[in-house]
């Protein structure tokens, strides 16, 4: 038994990274760089305390030059590290660190292959690393780097096939039965969770499948969907190795309206392990419309010679294109006489007659349709 709990530590330090992928090129702006792109991804792990170097693809090219080098982490706005290569060699280059990562961080770019290298890793350094590469002319090249910073156990567990942590002595068990042991070590916390579908717009009423991905978790992270801070529960979860993929069937509503949704990865076996991704949505819908009377005196019927507004509320994505009036269910003129006038979403009579009773809607159009309000009764009693 000895000799088998010294062999899983030795494995749990047993560490090596794969080598540097060569990225597609995209033109990206700098606020496209972290959230829109999905990239390929190299995946580098190391032990606490020790140091981890994080490549970066960096094109030496005749006919241009490297301007920027930033690293970022995560969806970080900040980069954590700076390279100024502008009108110099990149031997020569300006490098400005972030404060927060001070001498633990330094990018050697002159090397056959560039590399980040973080010193003295925490357990809080584990995630996604992202290096942007700006050229004077060419594309931006963009190479990410999934950090998992591993913490050996500060101790070993062993449990027999009950379930029972085995303390000094297994047993007593039969001459020649079957038993059973398992050893706990390492757990792991979720290293990025992302919302891979597009929600640039969605139509409200139209269903839509919603995709979100987790890795790094060991055990493997349970996922949980969030709309506007209530939790959502129509969802079918899926793992993969250490992958766990969660698909969210959503009927959009005008309501969710630049509403967030977020999708949560958590790892079950960890206190605090909790990431997510959060987008807002952008539901479009026909327009929704309300009528309301505005009168001179509110306990009271308007009478003969009032001055009344109708005003016609408007909720609507994307924005109205036409606000219209309806009389007696017909169409309504602009100013249809000299004691009524129609300005914007509201239809102002500026001295009640009794010819204005009747019957009065407002409707408003947009790009996904009409939208009508209800019917509005005008009384009209003599002065």
């Amino acid at each position: 038994m000895l000799h088998s709990l010294q062999f899983m530590i030795l494995k749990l330090t047993d560490f090596t990274a794969g080598p540097p992928i060569n990225l597609d090129k995209g033109s990206m702006t700098k606020s496209a760089v972290l959230q829109d792109k999905v990239l390929s991804e190299i995946i580098l792990e190391a032990m606490v305390d020790t140091s981890a170097k994080m490549p970066c693809s960096v094109l030496q090219k005749a006919d241009d030059n490297v301007e920027f080098i930033f690293w970022y982490k995560n969806d970080g706005v900040n980069a954590l590290y700076t390279l100024d290569a502008r009108s110099r060699p990149l031997g020569e280059a300006s490098h400005v660190r972030n404060e927060t990562y001070g001498d633990r961080v330094k990018f050697y770019v002159t090397a056959s292959q560039p590399y980040l290298q973080l010193d003295s890793l925490r357990a809080d350094d584990s995630g996604s690393y992202f290096c942007r590469v700006d050229y004077q002319w060419s594309a931006t090249e963009l190479t990410k780097v999934n950090l998992i910073v591993v913490v050996p156990p500060k101790k070993l567990i062993i449990r027999d096939d009950s379930g029972q942590e085995v303390q000094n002595v297994a047993g007593p068990y039969k001459e020649r039965s079957t038993i059973s042991l398992s050893c706990e070590a390492q757990k792991v916390y979720p290293l990025t969770v992302r919302i891979t579908s597009r929600l640039s717009t969605l139509a409200a009423g139209r269903r839509v499948d919603l995709t979100c991905e987790t890795q790094g978790s060991r055990p493997s992270a349970k996922i949980s969907w969030w709309l506007d801070g209530s939790p959502l529960s129509d969802h079918i979860e899926t793992v993969h190795d250490n992958i766990t993929s969660s698909v969210l069937r959503l009927q959009p509503k005008p309501q969710h309206n630049r509403s967030p949704i977020s999708c949560k990865a958590q790892n079950p076996k960890l206190y605090d392990s909790a990431l997510e991704d959060v987008r807002v949505l952008n539901i479009t819908y026909i327009p929704q419309v309300s009528l309301r009377l505005i009168k001179e005196e509110a306990g009271r019927e308007p009478k003969e010679d009032d001055y009344v507004r109708l005003v016609c509320e408007i909720r609507a994505n994307p924005p109205v294109l036409k606000v219209g009036w309806l009389f007696n269910d017909l169409p309504l003129s602009h100013n249809q006489s000299s004691t009524d006038m129609i300005s914007g979403n509201t239809l102002v009579f500026k001295r009640l007659t009794r010819r204005n009773r009747g019957n009065y809607k407002c409707y408003a159009i947009n790009d996904e349709g009409r939208g009508v309000s209800q019917e509005l009764v005008l009384n009209i009693s003599r002065k």
